[in-house]
């Protein structure tokens, strides 16, 4: 029976290369497998951040991040309804894009493993970083598109993070986003893997939880 694997976490922390050699091993015992990059591509959107970031006259990049951060709740608070409007088109961006890549393959018989998925695209890409907001999209989403069989959560530490990613803006930044993913894993029960431990033993636990093994 296939089945919709979540591979999530925050960046650095090793998923694509987990999640292609989960397929891998799959594919040894003979499980029709597939890999896929689960979270946004964002086109229109992309359009609409470049816009939104002309308003904050700011970015990640140009600015400390606790301050930058700042800027961006002033900005979403003062223009609420373009705020909504953003969260709109980009989950009906989403939601098409998990139809071709998640859905169909679910349907054709394929055990999807999912690199980032819907949890992802709410803490890096939904506008606000407010936790009670990312949970109520991500409720909301999981009624809407396939829901995961299984989920898991690749940990590692804030400064391993940094030293895999030379494009994160900041350590504020990052310690922000294992925040929201470990708060994540409380409301919904995901389980925590230890992201520094070899991959092998990795696939082997993952394989082992969703009956793979």
């Amino acid at each position: 029976m296939a089945k919709l694997i979540c591979i999530i976490g925050v960046d650095g922390a090793g998923k694509t290369l987990l999640s292609k050699r989960l397929v891998s091993y799959f594919r040894r015992i003979n499980v029709n497998s597939l890999y896929v990059y689960g979270r946004i591509k964002p086109y229109i959107t992309y359009l609409l951040a470049i816009l939104s970031r002309a308003l904050l006259s700011a970015s990640p990049e140009s600015m400390e991040y606790r301050e930058y951060v700042k800027v961006k709740k002033r900005a979403i608070d003062r223009f609420s309804s373009l705020t909504r409007i953003y969260a709109l088109i980009m989950s009906f961006e989403y939601f098409l894009q998990v139809l071709l890549k998640v859905w169909l393959p679910l349907k054709l018989g394929y055990t999807v493993v999912c690199d980032r998925y819907l949890y992802d695209t709410g803490i890096y890409d939904l506008p606000s970083n407010n936790p009670g907001i990312i949970w109520r999209w991500i409720t909301f989403m999981t009624k809407i598109l396939p829901k995961p069989d299984y989920i898991f959560i690749i940990d590692i530490p804030e400064a391993i993070s940094m030293s895999r990613k030379s494009d994160i803006p900041s350590i504020d930044y990052i310690v922000e986003k294992r925040r929201l993913f470990l708060y994540l894993s409380k409301i919904f029960n995901i389980p925590i893997l230890d992201g520094t431990r070899e991959n092998i033993f990795l696939v082997k636990e993952i394989a082992n939880a969703v009956g793979f093994d």
